[in-house]
């Protein structure tokens, strides 16, 4: 009996190798952009945390004044937890910081380039 790659078929060999070539490859690419040598990383970042319309709305709310998680939360009507799993994300792109004031954290936008588009975001929501 002879099964797939324990054949002794040369094709379903050469199948293997190149296959194994590829993924090889598609590793190495992957490692690159990990690495800071995709130089588009960052952004993009960001845009995937921006994607999500409760994020979307919570920066947007943060554009005016910095706000507590409660405030946040009254605001997007969303759990708690919720609410901090986006916060979360949004800390991890860099779009937002956080300070403790007494028992309470209040987020505000820390990054610059991210109230800009905003700003050009309003412009064209009608």
């Amino acid at each position: 009996m002879q099964d797939g790659l324990l054949s002794h078929n040369p094709k379903s060999l050469d199948q293997y190798h190149l296959w194994s070539i590829a993924g090889t490859a598609f590793d190495v690419e992957m490692r690159a952009m990990k690495n800071k040598r995709y130089p588009y990383r960052k952004m993009v970042q960001k845009f995937k945390a921006l994607a999500h319309p409760a994020r979307l709305k919570l920066v947007e709310n943060l554009l005016d004044q910095e706000c507590c998680v409660g405030e946040i939360q009254k605001c997007l009507a969303l759990s708690q937890p919720n609410v901090s799993q986006h916060l979360g994300v949004l800390k991890s792109a860099g779009i937002i910081e956080g300070r403790r004031e007494k028992n309470k954290i209040c987020y505000r936008i820390s990054d610059e380039k991210v109230i800009k588009i905003m700003k050009i975001f309003e412009q064209g929501v009608v």
